[in-house]
């Protein structure tokens, strides 16, 4: 049961930022890269008709870099809830939606990027992995000192891969996101939590919608405009 539930809280992660790449595009030599050299997809999942707002509103690339961040992000979310368990529920849930998480990353890096050499694929894992800890540390960090400065800093690092040229209101809009999912999920029961699966993250309007708070002039700096 815990399996089945997991995966289907995984895959809610994982949709949020999902990508695919043309085999035409591959085949012609026609697809774009990063300056890291990383190839760059097209934004939503197969079959979908626009693109996430992930990669179309936060200014994200459509990357496997931003996919496993986007889904990292999610899964803490989720870590965080599970926190609210009896201790083994909460280690069970936990290693099943990680696992699922790198079993698709190494699906991905294999069918999606053609990296057939397992060894490469094992490195590369096993840096993401040490990723997924070090976010971790740093969105608890954020927690423990109920800093919105302090996870916007650890946004920043991890999403946004430090970048000086990052729109602070996208930071934002991620800060409250992440806020308001921790608040939505803090009321979920663990029975509607293993229910909902997939459409778990469904009705908070995504982090588009918190740009409008983000615009709202704060008090404390009013008439200094």
């Amino acid at each position: 049961m815990i399996y089945q539930a997991t995966e289907q809280l995984h895959k809610a992660c994982a949709a949020q930022a999902d990508y695919t790449i043309d085999p035409e595009d591959r085949k012609a030599s026609k697809l774009e890269h990063t300056s890291e050299g990383e190839e760059i997809g097209r934004s939503g999942e197969e079959g979908a008709d626009k693109p996430t707002v992930w990669h179309e509103e936060m200014g994200l690339l459509p990357t496997f870099s931003t996919w496993s961040q986007v889904t990292m992000l999610h899964m803490y979310l989720l870590v965080v809830r599970f926190r609210d368990m009896p201790k083994i529920e909460q280690t069970t849930f936990q290693d099943g939606l990680v696992d699922h998480f790198f079993y698709e990353a190494e699906a991905k890096m294999d069918l999606v990027h053609k990296l057939t050499s397992r060894v490469i694929r094992q490195k590369y894992l096993k840096d993401l992995f040490v990723q997924w800890r070090g976010l971790v540390l740093a969105y608890d960090e954020a927690l423990a000192k109920d800093s919105d400065a302090v996870l916007a800093g650890a946004v920043w690092r991890n999403l946004y891969k430090a970048d000086e040229k990052v729109d602070v209101r996208r930071l934002a809009a991620v800060v409250s996101y992440m806020r308001k999912g921790m608040a939505n999920l803090a009321h979920v029961g663990e029975e509607d939590l293993v229910r909902k699966g997939r459409g778990l993250f469904e009705g908070w309007g995504g982090v588009k919608g918190e740009f409008g708070g983000v615009d709202v002039p704060s008090s404390q700096v009013k008439g200094l405009r």
